[in-house]
């Protein structure tokens, strides 16, 4: 079949119509992670409409090296793993690893060391030496929803009764702050870093302090979709964490932040 001159000239104008506009896209949207975030400072914070953070700054790092943009998406820790579970978010960070946690989640790292502590009133003195003694208060303690306090504590939470009753469950930091200072508690389970940065902030005005045992102390992940995350992704990523930690950058970040915390 024969064309004419001026055919061929309109076939090849509306294929280049079709494809400027992908090859631009594909450029631009060639690899892009999702990252859900909620405000936990240091570690993760909004000012004035930009995350920034210690995990938010290891997280960009690792995307940077992957050459990958990074887009962070406001979500609460609960949802957030439900959304990671059906891939509707590609990461989270500072995640523990559970049995559970692994059914959907590649674990990447650790990306740092996160302890749990007990906050109480400075004026409260009490003596802890096992988890044990945390039944035996006079007064219930803090804990939130959803949150992870370690091994020995999941365990004997789920299987001791008495200890389980000793704890009362809220939905976040800011009502066991309010809690502990009506003294409607004793106390409450959470991160040193995160209550010392509140305080340092004056985000908090009655005077807290920490208990010496310490409750947990375990190394947390960078975790990925199992869902949305290919294994040729996987790999892309565990060579990026790999390059970062030979290269330093990731300590140089964590280092950083343990000079400001407290």
């Amino acid at each position: 079949m024969l064309f004419s001159q001026r055919n061929i000239v309109k076939s090849i104008f509306k294929l280049t119509l079709f494809f400027v506009p992908f090859y631009s896209s594909s450029v631009y949207s060639s690899c892009k992670i999702s990252l859900a975030a909620d405000s936990y400072p240091p570690y993760q914070t909004q000012v004035a409409g930009k995350w920034e953070g210690l995990d938010i700054e290891l997280a960009t790092v690792l995307a940077e090296q992957m050459k990958c943009e990074l887009i962070i998406k406001q979500s609460p820790w609960k949802r957030s793993l439900h959304l990671l579970k059906n891939g509707r978010i590609d990461m989270l960070v500072s995640v523990s690893k559970t049995p559970e946690r692994q059914e959907f989640t590649y674990f990447i790292g650790p990306m740092r060391q996160e302890v749990v502590a007990l906050v109480i009133n400075t004026d409260t003195s009490i003596k802890i030496s096992t988890m044990a003694d945390l039944a035996r208060l006079d007064k219930k303690i803090g804990i939130i929803n959803g949150a992870y306090y370690g091994q020995s504590f999941t365990r004997k939470y789920k299987e001791d009764v008495q200890f389980k009753d000793q704890f009362e469950v809220s939905n976040n930091t800011q009502e066991n702050i309010k809690k502990l200072v009506a003294r409607r508690i004793l106390g409450f389970l959470n991160d040193p870093f995160y209550i010392a940065d509140l305080i340092r902030k004056g985000r908090v005005n009655e005077p807290l302090s920490f208990h010496s045992f310490v409750i947990n102390q375990d190394p947390v992940f960078f975790g990925f979709s199992k869902k949305s995350i290919t294994e040729k992704k996987l790999l892309q990523i565990q060579q990026a964490f790999k390059q970062l930690q030979e290269n330093g950058k990731l300590e140089s970040i964590r280092k950083k932040y343990s000079r400001v915390v407290l």
